[in-house]
């Protein structure tokens, strides 16, 4: 079953174990450091996360999108 979630909290540092989420949109995520693992995640986009530095492992082939993050590498 896909699992999709969207978050939006400038309050939150990092996220428990996702390992069945498939989509995931952070969003404003001020204070996101880190990811965690997200071995089934296919598509992942990130917008105004200005703390974070790197992405997790992801799906082979997963699509990311990335705006407003100085500080992430891909």
């Amino acid at each position: 079953s896909a699992q999709e979630l969207y978050i939006r909290n400038p309050n939150i540092t990092q996220l428990p174990a996702l390992p069945q989420c498939t989509t995931l949109y952070c969003e404003g995520c001020t204070a996101l450091e880190q990811l965690p693992a997200l071995p089934q995640c296919t598509k992942l986009r990130c917008y105004g996360c200005t703390a974070l530095e790197q992405l997790p492992t992801l799906a082979d082939g997963a699509y990311v999108s990335r705006e407003n993050c100085p500080n992430l590498t891909l």
